[in-house]
C-alpha cells in the first residue's frame, strides 16, 4: 500500500527551535535564519530577497565534472538538496525569479586530485547572482566545501518552496589544516557503515581527518595479510573485523567526502590483544618472584610490549610497511601513550638488559622502544604522529613529527597546561594538533547556568576553547599548531549511541578549527548551531538536541524521520552465512588489563531481574524454531493472545539463523501452558495493588506458567523467554528442568518520561513501554505538560495544545493517549499522567494568560528579572478561573487515562513572581498569609479537593509536603530531593522514614535520576565499575529505614526519572538503558540480590537480549554481543517486529483524527469524491428556507427507519458540533480565494473525520469561498472562535489550479469525451417529495445511436487508467442513481444538447447540504460508470462544480438547479446509525408522461425496441422508489419483463452489460459494488442488522437475468 503524505505535514524549516531550561533563564542572542551556515564563512554577505528552486531540478555544470569526486558528490547531494520525504512546490508558474544552475569551476588548470592532503587548498568562493549560483576553487576540495556551504544555504521556506538567497558572496577558508575526528574501534567494534555515516557528517561539518583508533588492549580488529592471526585471535570474533574490503570501503567514502584516514596502530602500551596469537611480544610481568603475576591496579599477568625483544621491532616493520600501502597515507599514528611501567620494571630480564645497557629508567626504556620505531617510520617514509607521552620521556622525534596534545582536560577559563603544551612544543619545532580539551567521552549533564545564558554545558565548553588564546611564540610557531580533533574514547560508545555522543557537540568544534577566532559569541552560535542539528536530522544523523525545543516532524520516530532513510545509510540488511549467530559470544572486557573485571560470569539465558527463587539444570532441551504449542486456560483474553503473538519474534528472532533439532533428539520441549488458577477472568487494566506472582516450572519436557492474574502471567512468560537461548551449535535450547517462584519486591516499580521539553513521538513511547515489560517495570508516569510546551490533546481546552504545543506535529492527539494507554495495558504497565502546577505552567498561559500570574519589578508589570523570575510563568494562586479550569481539566484526564491516580506535580514553584505581584500580596494580607509558603499550601488545599471530589488518588512531588500541606489519605508523596551519592544517603532516606511514619505512600527516584550523566569509568577496591551502572544499582530503599513493619509497606516503590533537557528521540533510549535495568532489578529482586560484580555480567547479557530485541541498549562496558549489534548485517534495532513507526495512511490519520460516534463513520465501499473543482456558490438551506423553497426531497424507502424526524438547524446543529475543528480543510475550490494559515500549522485535532487507506492527505491551506461580507464575517468569527486570533492568513494566487482545469477541459473536448446523463443520491435523507430529473432534449434516435456506438467503445476500453482527486472530500459518501436508462447503454458521445444533473448532499467539515454540478465530462471511455463507484477502483477523472450548503456562508448566486418544494424534514437517523441513502421519489406520471413525448417525437420503426427497453429500465428504477404498498406490484410485473428482454439479449450475444441495485437495508447499492465490498466486515454486519443480504456478482454472471439477480 503506498503510503500517504499528509499535506499538513508541508513542514516549513525554520520551525526548528531551542527553548529555555526555566523561564527565569531566558536564552540570549541572535536567532539564526532557517539556512545559517555552519561551520561560519571567513566573509559572507546576502541578502533578503529569495529565489526559488525546481524541486529535484537543478542544472549543476562543472568544467572538471569528469573527476568522479565531482561527479559523485553531484549524485550524492541530490537527497540533501531535496530530502527524500519533505514536499516540495514547484515555483509559482508567473515567477521568474528562479536559479537557473549551479556551476562548480576549478580555475587556474588544476587537476583532479584523487586524495586529500595535509596541505591540500579547501578555499572557494560562492556568489549567487543573475539567477546563477557558481562555487570557485582552486583544488577539488575547495569545490566540496563550496558545494556542502551551497546546500546549506537551501531551505524550504513556509510556503513550502525549495528557495535560497538572491544574492550572495563567500570568500571562504580554512583557519586551521588539520580538523578531525577520532573513534577507538577496539573497546567498542563499530560497523562500516556507522563508520561511513560518521564520515558523511564530517563532511557536513568541513572536517577533514578521520583518526582511527584501529587496536587496542580489548580487541585486534584489523585485519592484517602479513600477520592474519593477529585479528583472527585479537578480534572479539570473525564479524567483528575490519576485513580489507572494509579498509577500502571506508578510506574510498572518506576521499570522496574529502577526508584523510589517519590509522593508529598503538604501542608499546595497549597491546594485550597482541599477545593472544604472538605472545613472544608481550612482557611478562613478575612478582614475588613468580612469572605470570598480576597485581590489580599496578600490572596484568602480560600487557605490554618487551622492548628487548627483537622480534617486536621487525613485527611492527612488516605491520607498519602493510599499513601505510593499505591506507594511502603519509601519516600513521603511533600511539605511544600510557606506558604504565610497573610490568617492565617486575621482568628481571628487562631489568638486567637496562644495567647492561646504561638505562636507568622507565623513562629511558621508553625512549629506547620510541627511537626504534620512528627509525622505522624514517626508512618507509612516514610521518609519525605520537601522543604527547613521548614527548614528555624527551624523545629526540623526526623533523615532521606531530604532537598530539591530550592531557589536561581543565575547564579552567585559562587552560594553562595544555596551553603551555602548545606554546613549548611549538616553539621546539615541533607540529602540534590539540586534543585536550575536545574528549568527547568525558560525558557530564549539560545543564550549566552562567551570565550568558548559555545553558548547554557541553556546548559551551567546546565551543569556548580558543587554541592561540595564550600562545606567545613566533608567527612561525604558530603555523605549527596544525588543529585539532574531537576524540570519542569507546569504553561506554558503540553503533547504538555513537552519533548522538558525537554530534552536534563535535560540531562546535568543526566551528572552532574552520572559522575566525573573532566568530566566539556563544549566545549566538547555539541558535546556529540549532538550526545546524536539524539539518542533520533532515540528512539522517541521528543528532542529540542541544537544548529543549524542536526540529519538526522529521524528528526520529516522526512520520518524515529520515534517521533510517535508504538515502543517508549503509547497512546491507541481507545477512550472510556469517550471520549464524551464538548468542553466548556476547562478552565484557576491562577498562585497562592492570584493572580486570571480577564477579561471577553469566550463563547466556541469565534472568534480569533476578527472581525471587530460581534452581536449573545444566541439562538442556531442544526447541523447534518458530514452532512452539502454547496453551491457556484463559487464552480467550486479549491480553494472553496479543502476547503470545508478541513473544513470537521475541522466542525467535527475525534474523537469527537457527537449526532444526537433531533427527535423533528426544529432549525437546512439547509445549509451554500458561494458567491462571482461583480465578479465571482476565483483568483490563493493572492496579496499584494487582497481583504479580508467578511460578515457573520445566519438566518433562512441558513448561508450565501459573499465576492468579495475567499480569503474573505476563510476567512468567517474560521470564521463560529469557530462559530460551541459541547456543553454539545454532540449536534453540533451554534448560531441561527450571524451577522459578517470583513475585516483586515493591509494587510501583515505575520509569518517568518528561514529553514536554523534547516531544517523544508515539512509536518511541511504545517502543519504551516494550523494554519496560522486558525488564518487568509497570508504571509509566508520563510527565505531560510544562513550561516549555503543552503537548496534550484537551478536548475541554483544545487551545492549550494549538497555542502551547511546539507545533501541530508535537501533539498527542487523543487517537495518541488511546494508543500508549492500549499498549501499556496489554503489558501490564499504568500509564499516571502527570499535569504539573502551580510552577511549569509558562505553556499554559499562550493560550490562557488569565491563568498565569504577571511579574513586577520597579513598581511595573511584565518585568523579568534574568535568574530569579520571567515577565510570567506561574498559576495565579488567587485567580478563580485557575481552580475551574483545573476541575474540568482533572475531570477529563481522569476519564482518558483509565486511572485512578494522577500526578499533580506541585514541585520548584519559584515564589519571586508571587510576592512581586501587589494584587497577590494585597489579597495575601487580606487572607492573613504570610508567606509564599503559605500561599503554595493554599493553592495545593484547593487542588487537592478537586482530586476528592472526582474521587482520584493524588500523586505529588515531595515539595508540597515540604510546605506542610494536610495531604489527602492514600496520597503518593514521590521523594526526588538530595541526588547525592554517598554510601549513607542521609538525606533522601530521612524523607523516606518520615513520610512512611506519617502514614503517607511513598515513591523514591531521587537516587535513580537518569538524566545526570556522567562518564562511566569508576574504580573500587575490587575492580574497575560502570559508575553509571554502579550508583544506580546499589541504591538499598530501605537500608536506612527506622519505621514500623506497617509503615515500611508504604514504601511503595520507585521510579527512574529522565527529564529531557537534552533528551529526545534521537538518544533516549541508549540514555535510558540498560541503566534504568540497574533501576528494575532493585526494586523486583531481593534485597540480598546486591552484588555489583556478579550483576554486572547479567546486566551484560541482558544488554546483548535488549539489542536482539530491537532496542539499542548502549554498552555498560568495553565487549561485545554478537552481529546483531546496530550497524552489522542481523541488527534487529531497526526491525518492523520491535518498531512502529509504520507510518502509514492509517497511523498518519491517527494523529489527526478526533473522536466521533460510530454511526458517523463512512462505510468503507464507497466511492472516491472526485470533485477536485469547487465552485464558488453556496447554497444554504437556512438560506432557501427563508425564501420559501425546498432544495431537494426524497422518500425513505424504509419508513421504519426514519420515524424520528428533527428540523433543518438542529440537525445542522448536530453536525457542526462535531465538525466544526476540520472547517479549515477545505479541498481547493476553483473560482475561490486561496488563503493559507501562517506562522503555525493547524492545531492536531483539525484532522480528516474519515479514515480510509488511499485517501488524499489534509492540507492547511485555507480556501475561502466568495461570499457576502455578511457571510465572510459570520465565517471568521467562527474560525476565530475555534482557532482563536493568533493566526493570520494571506490571499494566494491559484492560476496554475485555473490552467490545469482549462488544459483538462480542452483534452476532454479534444478526446471525443462524451457527456453522460445521470443523478447522484444524496447521503443525507431528506424526507419529502421527490425531486426533478432533468428533461431530455436529445431525442431517441440519438440515445440510439449513442448506445451503439457505446457498445463498440466499451469493448476497446476496458482498462481506464483514472485520476483520483480531493482531499478532505475525497472519501464523501456519493451515490450514482440508476438513470432513466441503463447505465451500460449511456452513449459517450458528446451531445450538446443533453443536460447533466448530480444533486446529492455531504458531510463535510461544518457544511451539509446540496452540491450540483455542471456537466460531468469522462478524460477517457468508460464502460460502466458504476464499477467505479469504489474505494479501491479507478474513478472517472470529473469536473464538477461544487454548491455548499452552510449555515455559516451564504451563496452570492443564485443555484443553477432549483426544485422547489415545502415542508423539508431531516431524517434523525443520520446521528444515530450511519448516513442514510435515500433515492429521490420522482413521481411516476410525470416520467411516463415525458417518455410518451419522446416516443411520439421518434418516426423511425427501427427505435421502438429501444424504446421500449428504456421504459422498462425506467419502471425498474421507479420500483425501488415507489412506497412499499406499489412497490411489490412494479417489480412483480417489471422483472418479467425485464428478464424476458435479458434472455433475448443473450441469446443475440450482445454484450450489454446491465447496472443492477440491491437495497441493503437503507442503502441501494449496485450489485457489482457488493462483489467489491462483501467482504468487507462492516458491510457484512451492517446488512446483518438491517435484516438483508447481499449477493457477489462475478464478472461472469453480467448476463444473469435481472430478474434472478433482483431475488438474490
Amino acid at each position: 500500500m503506498a503510503s500517504i503524505v499528509f499535506l499538513l505535514a508541508l513542514f516549513i524549516y525554520v520551525q526548528c527551535e531551542i527553548t529555555y531550561i526555566e523561564v527565569k533563564y531566558p536564552l540570549k542572542g541572535e536567532r539564526s535564519p532557517p539556512n545559517a551556515v555552519w561551520p561560519h564563512p571567513q566573509q559572507i554577505t546576502t541578502s533578503n530577497d529569495l529565489l526559488y528552486i525546481r524541486p529535484h531540478d537543478i542544472m549543476v555544470h562543472s568544467n572538471i565534472q569528469t573527476c568522479d569526486i565531482i561527479a559523485k558528490a553531484i549524485e550524492r547531494y541530490k537527497p540533501i538538496f531535496f530530502p527524500p520525504k519533505l514536499s516540495m512546490l514547484q515555483p509559482p508558474s508567473d515567477a521568474n525569479n528562479i536559479l537557473q544552475s549551479l556551476t562548480l569551476n576549478i580555475h587556474d588548470n588544476s587537476q583532479c586530485e584523487q586524495y586529500i592532503q595535509q596541505n591540500s587548498n579547501e578555499t572557494y568562493t560562492l556568489t549567487i547572482n543573475q539567477q546563477m549560483a557558481i562555487v570557485e576553487a582552486s583544488t577539488v576540495w575547495g569545490l566540496l566545501r563550496g558545494l556542502e556551504t551551497f546546500s546549506q544555504l537551501i531551505y524550504i521556506n513556509q510556503q513550502n518552496y525549495v528557495v535560497i538567497n538572491s544574492s550572495v558572496t563567500i570568500i571562504d577558508s580554512p583557519r586551521f589544516q588539520h580538523r578531525g575526528v577520532m573513534l577507538d574501534t577496539a573497546r567498542h567494534f563499530l560497523p562500516v557503515p556507522i563508520i561511513k555515516k560518521n564520515l558523511d557528517v564530517m563532511s557536513y561539518n568541513k572536517l577533514n581527518v578521520f583518526h582511527w583508533h584501529l587496536v587496542d588492549d580489548q580487541s585486534f580488529p584489523f585485519e592484517s595479510t602479513t600477520f592474519p592471526n593477529l585479528s583472527r585471535a585479537g578480534a572479539y570474533s570473525p564479524d567483528h573485523v575490519y576485513t580489507q574490503a572494509d579498509v577500502v570501503d571506508v578510506i574510498e567514502h572518506a576521499r570522496l567526502r574529502g577526508i584523510r584516514v589517519i590509522p593508529e596502530i598503538d604501542t608499546p602500551g595497549h597491546t594485550y590483544s597482541w599477545g593472544k596469537s604472538m605472545p613472544q611480544l608481550i612482557t611478562v610481568c613478575w612478582a614475588n618472584g613468580q612469572p605470570y603475576q598480576a597485581i590489580y591496579g599496578t600490572q596484568g599477568e602480560m600487557e605490554i610490549f618487551n622492548p628487548i625483544e627483537p622480534l617486536v621491532y621487525s613485527t611492527m616493520d612488516a605491520l607498519l610497511r602493510e599499513v601505510k600501502s593499505r591506507f594511502h597515507s603519509h601519516y600513521i599514528h603511533l600511539g605511544m601513550d600510557e606506558v604504565y611501567d610497573k610490568c617492565w620494571l617486575s621482568n628481571p630480564q628487562i631489568t638486567q638488559w637496562m644495567s647492561v645497557n646504561n638505562i636507568s629508567s622507565s623513562r629511558g626504556l621508553h625512549a629506547y622502544y620510541a627511537d626504534k620505531i620512528l627509525d622505522i617510520t624514517r626508512n618507509i617514509d612516514v610521518t609519525p604522529i605520537v601522543w604527547q607521552d613521548v614527548w614528555d620521556e624527551k624523545v629526540e622525534l623526526p623533523p615532521g613529527t606531530i604532537i598530539q596534545v591530550w592531557k589536561d582536560t581543565s575547564d579552567s577559563i585559562a587552560f594553562d597546561s595544555w596551553a603551555s603544551y602548545l606554546n613549548q612544543a611549538a616553539n621546539e619545532g615541533y607540529n602540534v594538533i590539540l586534543s585536550s580539551p575536545w574528549y568527547i567521552n568525558l560525558i557530564s549533564y549539560g545543564k550549566y547556568n552562567t551570565n550568558t545564558s548559555v545553558m548547554n554545558l557541553e556546548f559551551f565548553k567546546y565551543y569556548e576553547i580558543e587554541p592561540l588564546r595564550q600562545f606567545t611564540g613566533s608567527d612561525e610557531a604558530r603555523k605549527r599548531i596544525l588543529g585539532g580533533e574531537a576524540c570519542l574514547w569507546a569504553e561506554f560508545v558503540d553503533g547504538t549511541n555513537i552519533l548522538p555522543r558525537l554530534w552536534p557537540k563535535v560540531s562546535a568544534v568543526a566551528e572552532r578549527l574552520w572559522s575566525a577566532a573573532s566568530v566566539n559569541n556563544s549566545e549566538d552560535a547555539q541558535f546556529r548551531l540549532d538550526v545546524h542539528r536539524c539539518r542533520l536530522l533532515r540528512r539522517g544523523i541521528p543528532a542529540q538536541p542541544i537544548l529543549g525545543g524542536y526540529c519538526g516532524n522529521y524528528e526520529l520516530g516522526m512520520p518524515k524521520s529520515m534517521i533510517n532513510d535508504p538515502a543517508f545509510n549503509y547497512e546491507d540488511s541481507t545477512p550472510t552465512n556469517s550471520a549464524l549467530v551464538t548468542f553466548t559470544s556476547s562478552e565484557l572486557e576491562f577498562i585497562a588489563v592492570r584493572l580486570p573485571l571480577k564477579g561471577e560470569r553469566s550463563p547466556p539465558n541469565a534472568v534480569w531481574p533476578h527472581p525471587q527463587q530460581i534452581t536449573t539444570s545444566n541439562d538442556l532441551l531442544y526447541i523447534r524454531p518458530h514452532d512452539i504449542m502454547i496453551y491457556s486456560n484463559i487464552q480467550t483474553c486479549d491480553i494472553i493472545a496479543k502476547a503470545i503473538e508478541r513473544y513470537k519474534p521475541i522466542f525467535f528472532p527475525p534474523k537469527l539463523s537457527m537449526l532444526q533439532p537433531p533427527s535423533d533428539a528426544n529432549n525437546i520441549l512439547q509445549n509451554l501452558t500458561l494458567n491462571i488458577h482461583d480465578n479465571l477472568q482476565c483483568g483490563q487494566y493493572i492496579q496499584q495493588n494487582s497481583n504479580e506472582t508467578y511460578t515457573l516450572t520445566i519438566n518433562q519436557q512441558m513448561a508450565i506458567v501459573e499465576a492468579s492474574t495475567v499480569w503474573g502471567l505476563l510476567r512468567g512468560l517474560e521470564t521463560f523467554s529469557q530462559l530460551i537461548y541459541i547456543n553454539q551449535q545454532n540449536y534453540v535450547v533451554i534448560n531441561s528442568s527450571v524451577t522459578i517462584i517470583d513475585s516483586p519486591r515493591f509494587q510501583h516499580r515505575g520509569v518517568m518520561l518528561d514529553t514536554a521539553r523534547h516531544f517523544l513521538p508515539v512509536p518511541i513511547i511504545k517502543k519504551n513501554l516494550d523494554v519496560m515489560s522486558y525488564n518487568k517495570l509497570n508504571v509509566f508516569h508520563w510527565h505531560l505538560v510544562d513550561d516549555q510546551s503543552f503537548p496534550f490533546e484537551s478536548t475541554t481546552f483544545p487551545n492549550l495544545s494549538r497555542a502551547g504545543a511546539y507545533s501541530p506535529d508535537h501533539v498527542y492527539t487523543q487517537a495518541d493517549v488511546v494508543d500508549v494507554i492500549e499498549h501499556a495495558r496489554l503489558r501490564g504497565i499504568r500509564v499516571i499522567p502527570e499535569i504539573d502546577t502551580p510552577g511549569h505552567t509558562y505553556s499554559w498561559g499562550k493560550s490562557m494568560p488569565q491563568l498565569i500570574t504577571v511579574c513586577w519589578a520597579n513598581g511595573q508589570p511584565y518585568q523579568a528579572i534574568y535568574g530569579t523570575q520571567g515577565e510570567m510563568e506561574i498559576f495565579n494562586p488567587i485567580e478563580p478561573l485557575v481552580y475551574s479550569t483545573m476541575d474540568a481539566l482533572l475531570r477529563e484526564v481522569k476519564s482518558r487515562f483509565h486511572s485512578h491516580y494522577i500526578h499533580l506535580g506541585m514541585d520548584e514553584v519559584y515564589d519571586k513572581c508571587w510576592l512581586s505581584n501587589p494584587q497577590i500580596t494585597q489579597w495575601m494580607s487580606v487572607n492573613n498569609i504570610s508567606s509564599s509558603r503559605g500561599l503554595h499550601a493554599y493553592y495545593a488545599d484547593k487542588i487537592l479537593d478537586i482530586t476528592r471530589n472526582i474521587d482520584v488518588t493524588p500523586i505529588v512531588w515531595q515539595d508540597v509536603w515540604d510546605e506542610k500541606v494536610e495531604l489527602p489519605p492514600g496520597t503518593i508523596i514521590q521523594v526526588w530531593k538530595d541526588t547525592s551519592d554517598s554510601i549513607a544517603f542521609d538525606s533522601w532516606a530521612s524523607y523516606l522514614n518520615q513520610a512512611a511514619n506519617e502514614g503517607y505512600n511513598v515513591i523514591l527516584s531521587s537516587p535513580w535520576y537518569i538524566n545526570y550523566i556522567s562518564y562511566g569509568k569508576y574504580n573500587t577496591n575490587a575492580s574497575v565499575m560502570n559508575l553509571e551502572f554502579f550508583k544506580y544499582y546499589e541504591i538499598e530503599p530501605l537500608r536506612q529505614f527506622t519505621g514500623s513493619d506497617e509503615a515500611r509497606k508504604r514504601i511503595l516503590g520507585g521510579e527512574a526519572c529522565l527529564w529531557a533537557e537534552f533528551v529526545d528521540g534521537t538518544n533516549i533510549l541508549p540514555r535510558f538503558w540498560p541503566k534504568a535495568s540497574a533501576v528494575a532489578e532493585r526494586l523486583w529482586s531481593a534485597a540480598s540480590v546486591n552484588n555489583s560484580e556478579d550483576a554486572q555480567f547479567r546486566l551484560d547479557v541482558h544488554r546483548c537480549r535488549l539489542l536482539r530485541r530491537g532496542i539499542p541498549a548502549q554498552p555498560i562496558l568495553p565487549g561485545y554481543c554478537g552481529n546483531y549489534e546496530l550497524g552489522m548485517p542481523a541488527s534487529m534495532i531497526n526491525h518492523p517486529a520491535f518498531n512502529y513507526e509504520n507510518f502509514t495512511s492509517t497511523n498518519l490519520e491517527k494523529r489527526q483524527q478526533i473522536k466521533i460516534p460510530s454511526a458517523w463513520q463512512p462505510d468503507k465501499w464507497v466511492c472516491h469524491h472526485s470533485g477536485n473543482r469547487q465552485s464558488t456558490i453556496m447554497d444554504n438551506h437556512d438560506y432557501q428556507q427563508s425564501k420559501g423553497k425546498l432544495l431537494t426531497t426524497s422518500r425513505n424507502l424504509n419508513s421504519s427507519s426514519s420515524s424520528h424526524r428533527i428540523s433543518t438547524a438542529k440537525l445542522k446543529e448536530r453536525i457542526e458540533n462535531l465538525s466544526l475543528r476540520s472547517a479549515e480543510y477545505r479541498r481547493s475550490a476553483g473560482k475561490s480565494k486561496l488563503k493559507r494559515l501562517i506562522g503555525s500549522h493547524s492545531p492536531k485535532s483539525h484532522r480528516s473525520l474519515l479514515s480510509y487507506s488511499s485517501r488524499r492527505p489534509l492540507t492547511p491551506i485555507l480556501h475561502i469561498p466568495k461570499m457576502s461580507k455578511q457571510a465572510l464575517k459570520r465565517w471568521l468569527d467562527a474560525r476565530d472562535a475555534y482557532l482563536g486570533h493568533e493566526y493570520p492568513y494571506i490571499q494566494e494566487k491559484s492560476e496554475h489550479h485555473r490552467r490545469r482545469r482549462r488544459r483538462q477541459k480542452r483534452k476532454s473536448i479534444k478526446d471525443d469525451d462524451k457527456m453522460i446523463d445521470y443523478e447522484a443520491i444524496s447521503m443525507f435523507s431528506i424526507e419529502s417529495e421527490r425531486f426533478n430529473i432533468s428533461e431530455r432534449n436529445s431525442s431517441e434516435k440519438q440515445r440510439q445511436s449513442s448506445r451503439k456506438e457505446n457498445r463498440i467503445k466499451s469493448n476497446k476500453n476496458s482498462q481506464t487508467n483514472l485520476r483520483h482527486s480531493g482531499g478532505l472530500l475525497q472519501r464523501v459518501k456519493s451515490f450514482v442513481q440508476l438513470p432513466a436508462r441503463s447505465l451500460s447503454s449511456l452513449s459517450l458521445k458528446k451531445q450538446k444538447e443533453n443536460k447533466t444533473q448530480i444533486i446529492y448532499d455531504h458531510f463535510d467539515d461544518k457544511c451539509i447540504g446540496t452540491e450540483i454540478s455542471e456537466p460531468i465530462r469522462f478524460r477517457t471511455n468508460i464502460e460502466r460508470y458504476d464499477q467505479a463507484i469504489q474505494v479501491n477502483l479507478a474513478r472517472p477523472q470529473i469536473e464538477l462544480y461544487h454548491e455548499f450548503d452552510t449555515s455559516m456562508v451564504e451563496g452570492e448566486k443564485k443555484p443553477r438547479i432549483r426544485s422547489v418544494r415545502q415542508n423539508v424534514e431531516y431524517s434523525d437517523k443520520a446521528t444515530e446509525t450511519e448516513f442514510i441513502l435515500n433515492f429521490a421519489n420522482v413521481e411516476k406520471e410525470k416520467r411516463e408522461q415525458k417518455e410518451e413525448n419522446e416516443v411520439n417525437d421518434d418516426h423511425d420503426g427501427d427505435d421502438k425496441a429501444t424504446r421500449h427497453s428504456i421504459k422498462e429500465e425506467q419502471e425498474e428504477i421507479d420500483s425501488y422508489i415507489e412506497p412499499s404498498n406499489v412497490q411489490q406490484q412494479q417489480q412483480k410485473h417489471l422483472l418479467s419483463k425485464m428478464s424476458d428482454r435479458n434472455n433475448h439479449q443473450i441469446k443475440n450475444n450482445q454484450s450489454i452489460q446491465l447496472s443492477t441495485y440491491t437495497n441493503t437495508g437503507n442503502r441501494i447499492v449496485p450489485l457489482t459494488d457488493l462483489f467489491q465490498t462483501s467482504n468487507n466486515d462492516e458491510i457484512d454486519n451492517d446488512n446483518k442488522q438491517n435484516g438483508s443480504r447481499s449477493t457477489i456478482l462475478t464478472s461472469t454472471e453480467s448476463n444473469i437475468s435481472i430478474h434472478e439477480q433482483l431475488q438474490r
